[in-house]
């Protein structure tokens, strides 16, 4: 019997290079993929984002310390995908390595421990290398968007403006696997560029690509429904309608003096309640609103309206 395939994406690149953007870009894509041609449920997606740097920065203790090697502190892949997943081993599999890897040693280490996961669950393993370019500038513009713990913030900034950083060499890793110190089976290199968010992103604070940024989704509320189970069915109690509160966070930001007339307008022109309805397996279906605001056009108004002055430098 023919084993199946863990493809494997090792995401190579500085902090704020765009490595987490792209696997979960990834992965939502294959998962609207996956459920669009398995509506009843029962299965589940062969595919996991794995979040190595989570697993290394975790507090001694935790879960997901213990993913660790209590001896080395290195991470312990065998045992991460044995428990922070459920891998199928009977058809191909799929995941992304989001760490912190940015040398060749790096790279090599990891295809071992991914040679060893193969090994430990009797698949074969296809490796892609997704190297994103060397741009430390456009690195900490992205970097400073995201939202970190103070000793991460700093840990992340020292590694972009001091770190080590190497192309990866594909042809040596490619002689290592012909002369069988590697074993993986396919070995494969991609390069990335790394985008930075439009003037509107990064004065209002949001991460990501402009077509990720481009919409603000409030908290939602149910508007009413039926649920239903395999015990029963019955009424779903209508909610009252909720604040646009990613709004309120970064008015509260950007515009902390914003008169009233002012917000009442900006919310005329760039917000607007969406209405949407979800079924669950049993044949229930619940009704829900929430708020979308237009973030482009927000930048827009309350730059017209004097709160934003000055371009970001």
């Amino acid at each position: 019997m023919e084993k199946s395939t863990l493809k494997c994406h090792v995401l190579v690149g500085l902090p704020g290079s765009g490595k987490s953007t792209f696997a979960n870009k990834q992965f939502e894509e294959a998962y609207k993929e996956f459920r669009a041609n398995n509506f009843s449920g029962w299965r589940h997606i062969n595919k996991w984002i794995l979040d190595i740097d989570a697993i290394m920065l975790a507090p001694k203790g935790s879960v997901k310390h213990s993913l660790t090697m209590p001896n080395t502190g290195e991470v312990n892949m065998k045992k991460v995908f044995r428990e922070s997943t459920n891998l199928d081993t009977t058809e191909d599999a799929e995941v992304w390595l989001d760490g912190l890897y940015l040398t060749n040693d790096d790279v090599i280490k990891v295809l071992k421990d991914l040679q060893e996961v193969g090994h430990h669950f009797n698949m074969k393993v296809d490796v892609v290398i997704d190297q994103w370019e060397e741009d430390r500038e456009k690195c900490l513009i992205n970097d400073s968007l995201r939202h970190w713990h103070q000793e991460r913030d700093l840990q992340s900034k020292s590694i972009i403006k001091g770190g080590d950083y190497e192309v990866i060499d594909i042809s040596a890793i490619e002689k290592m696997i012909v002369d069988g110190e590697l074993d993986i089976n396919d070995v494969s290199y991609v390069s990335h560029e790394i985008v930075t968010p439009e003037e509107w992103q990064i004065t209002l604070g949001l991460p990501g690509t402009p077509e990720e940024a481009k919409t603000l989704v409030s908290s939602e509320w149910c508007t009413g429904g039926t649920w239903a189970s395999y015990n029963g069915e019955g009424e779903l109690s209508a909610e009252s309608p909720k604040d646009n509160d990613k709004l309120i966070d970064i008015l509260e930001k950007v515009a902390p003096d914003i008169k009233m007339r002012d917000y009442v307008e900006v919310m005329r022109t760039c917000a607007k309640i969406v209405d949407t309805t979800e079924y669950d397996y049993y044949g229930g279906c619940g009704h829900y609103s929430h708020w979308e605001t237009d973030t482009e056009k927000l930048y827009e108004t309350l730059k017209k309206m004097g709160y934003i002055k000055t371009k970001h430098k």
